[in-house]
Protein backbone atom coordinates (compact mmCIF):
# COMPACT_ATOMS: atom_id res chain seq x y z
CA UNK A 1 0.00 0.00 0.00
CA UNK A 2 1.34 3.40 -0.99
CA UNK A 3 1.03 6.09 1.61
CA UNK A 4 2.12 9.68 1.65
CA UNK A 5 2.81 11.35 -1.68
CA UNK A 6 1.37 8.57 -3.80
CA UNK A 7 2.05 8.28 -7.51
CA UNK A 8 3.60 10.10 -9.35
CA UNK A 9 6.47 11.10 -7.07
CA UNK A 10 6.45 14.65 -8.46
CA UNK A 11 4.71 17.49 -6.67
CA UNK A 12 2.91 18.50 -9.83
CA UNK A 13 2.62 17.87 -13.54
CA UNK A 14 4.62 21.05 -14.14
CA UNK A 15 7.55 19.64 -12.14
CA UNK A 16 7.35 16.34 -14.05
CA UNK A 17 7.42 18.12 -17.41
CA UNK A 18 10.34 20.28 -16.31
CA UNK A 19 12.27 17.22 -15.14
CA UNK A 20 11.62 15.41 -18.43
CA UNK A 21 12.62 18.48 -20.47
CA UNK A 22 15.84 18.88 -18.48
CA UNK A 23 16.67 15.21 -19.02
CA UNK A 24 16.05 15.47 -22.78
CA UNK A 25 18.14 18.64 -22.92
CA UNK A 26 21.05 16.93 -21.18
CA UNK A 27 20.78 13.94 -23.51
CA UNK A 28 20.73 16.25 -26.55
CA UNK A 29 23.80 18.06 -25.22
CA UNK A 30 25.64 14.73 -24.80
CA UNK A 31 24.79 13.74 -28.38
CA UNK A 32 25.82 17.23 -29.58
CA UNK A 33 29.18 16.78 -27.86
CA UNK A 34 29.61 13.45 -29.64
CA UNK A 35 28.76 14.96 -33.02
CA UNK A 36 31.07 17.88 -32.23
CA UNK A 37 33.98 15.51 -31.63
CA UNK A 38 33.23 13.66 -34.88
CA UNK A 39 32.86 16.86 -36.94
CA UNK A 40 35.65 18.69 -35.08
CA UNK A 41 33.49 21.77 -34.48
CA UNK A 42 30.79 22.95 -32.09
CA UNK A 43 27.36 21.51 -32.89
CA UNK A 44 24.20 23.26 -31.66
CA UNK A 45 21.11 21.51 -30.31
CA UNK A 46 19.22 22.39 -33.50
CA UNK A 47 21.94 20.80 -35.64
CA UNK A 48 21.94 17.74 -33.38
CA UNK A 49 18.20 17.25 -33.74
CA UNK A 50 18.46 17.71 -37.52
CA UNK A 51 21.28 15.14 -37.70
CA UNK A 52 19.28 12.63 -35.65
CA UNK A 53 16.27 13.08 -37.95
CA UNK A 54 18.43 12.65 -41.07
CA UNK A 55 20.07 9.50 -39.74
CA UNK A 56 16.72 8.04 -38.68
CA UNK A 57 15.15 8.68 -42.09
CA UNK A 58 18.17 7.15 -43.83
CA UNK A 59 18.14 4.03 -41.65
CA UNK A 60 14.39 3.54 -42.08
CA UNK A 61 14.87 3.78 -45.85
CA UNK A 62 17.59 1.13 -46.07
CA UNK A 63 16.37 -1.36 -43.47
CA UNK A 64 16.10 -4.84 -44.99
CA UNK A 65 12.40 -5.30 -44.22
CA UNK A 66 9.43 -5.86 -46.47
CA UNK A 67 7.86 -2.53 -47.29
CA UNK A 68 6.33 -1.02 -50.39
CA UNK A 69 8.60 0.76 -52.84
CA UNK A 70 6.56 3.93 -52.31
CA UNK A 71 7.44 3.90 -48.62
CA UNK A 72 11.15 3.49 -49.43
CA UNK A 73 10.83 6.42 -51.85
CA UNK A 74 9.17 8.45 -49.08
CA UNK A 75 12.09 7.76 -46.71
CA UNK A 76 14.58 8.64 -49.45
CA UNK A 77 12.87 12.00 -50.02
CA UNK A 78 12.63 12.52 -46.25
CA UNK A 79 16.38 11.84 -45.97
CA UNK A 80 17.14 14.44 -48.63
CA UNK A 81 14.88 17.01 -46.96
CA UNK A 82 16.35 16.44 -43.51
CA UNK A 83 19.94 16.56 -44.80
CA UNK A 84 19.10 19.89 -46.42
CA UNK A 85 17.71 21.10 -43.09
CA UNK A 86 20.94 19.97 -41.41
CA UNK A 87 22.86 22.31 -43.67
CA UNK A 88 20.67 25.24 -42.68
CA UNK A 89 19.83 24.32 -39.08
CA UNK A 90 22.45 26.48 -37.40
CA UNK A 91 21.84 29.59 -39.49
CA UNK A 92 18.04 29.46 -39.14
CA UNK A 93 17.70 28.68 -35.46
CA UNK A 94 18.34 29.80 -31.98
CA UNK A 95 17.85 26.53 -30.10
CA UNK A 96 15.05 25.15 -32.28
CA UNK A 97 14.74 24.34 -35.96
CA UNK A 98 12.65 26.83 -37.89
CA UNK A 99 10.58 25.08 -40.54
CA UNK A 100 9.65 27.57 -43.20
CA UNK A 101 6.74 27.17 -45.56
CA UNK A 102 4.47 25.45 -43.03
CA UNK A 103 1.68 27.19 -41.19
Amino acid sequence: MISGGGFPPFKSIKAAVKTAADGCGKLTDMIADFYGRMLERKVSRAETIALIKAQSAFLLGIMPIDMPLSLRLFFTVLTLVTVNRCRHADENSRGTIQITGYR
